[in-house]
C-alpha cells in the first residue's frame, strides 16, 4: 500500500497515525531538509525505513546520511529500476541498521565496516555511487563497476556471505585517483 504526503507536516502525523515501513523523500526536497524530516518521523517510528531522493548531494551530505543511518540515497537522475530494486530490498531486511557502520569520514576519506550479505552491498554501492557523482558518467559507472566486484568477491570469498562476519572498506580520493581497499576476514 502507498500513501503520498502532502508535505513533511503530513508526512509526520501519517507516520503517527499508522504503522508505515519505509518513507521515501520527494526528489526536489533536500539532503538537509530530508535528514530533518527523518529525525522527526523517527521520532514518531523509530524503527522506520528512509530512502532519500534529492535533486544533488555533494560528499558531505552523504557522509551526513551515512551518519543518519538512512537506508538508501539517490539524486537526479532518478534510476527507476534501481530506486524500485532497493525499496524491495529495504522491506525485507530486518537488521539493516547495524549493517553499515561508518568509522570515520571526511569528503576525501571514508571508512566503513559492513555486514557480509547482497543486500548490504546493494546500499554500500549505492552510497559509494553517490560519492563519485562528480565523475563524468562513463568513468563512474567503471569506478562503480570495479567497487562492486571487489566487494562482491570480499563477500563471497573473504566471508562466504556470513552476515555475522564484517568487511572493511574504505575509498580514499585525491586530485588524480580514487583508491578502494577492501578488509575481509
Amino acid at each position: 500500500e502507498v500513501e503520498v504526503a502532502a508535505g513533511g507536516v503530513d508526512a509526520v502525523r501519517r507516520v503517527r497515525r499508522r504503522r508505515i515501513d519505509l518513507v521515501v523523500t520527494s526528489p526536489g526536497s533536500s539532503i538537509e531538509e530530508d535528514l530533518a524530516l527523518i529525525a522527526e518521523l523517527r521520532e514518531a517510528r523509530p524503527g522506520l525505513r528512509e530512502i532519500i531522493l534529492a535533486p544533488s548531494a555533494t560528499p558531505e551530505d552523504v557522509i551526513a546520511v551515512l551518519r543518519a543511518n538512512v537506508f538508501a540515497c539517490f539524486t537526479a537522475p532518478f534510476d527507476w529500476p534501481e530506486i524500485a530494486s532497493i525499496i524491495r530490498v529495504s522491506l525485507s531486511e530486518h537488521d539493516w541498521r547495524r549493517s553499515i557502520e561508518l568509522l570515520s569520514a571526511t569528503p576525501g576519506w571514508i571508512s566503513l565496516r559492513v555486514s557480509s550479505q547482497l543486500p548490504t552491498a546493494e546500499r554500500v554501492v549505492q552510497f559509494m555511487r553517490e560519492l563519485a557523482g562528480d565523475q563524468p558518467g562513463d568513468r563512474r559507472d567503471d569506478l562503480i563497476f570495479a567497487f562492486r566486484e571487489m566487494l562482491l568477491n570480499a563477500m563471497e570469498h573473504g566471508a562466504g556471505f556470513d552476515p555475522d562476519k564484517v568487511i572493511e572498506v574504505s575509498a580514499v580520493r585525491t586530485e588524480r585517483a580514487i583508491v578502494y581497499h577492501f578488509r575481509d576476514p
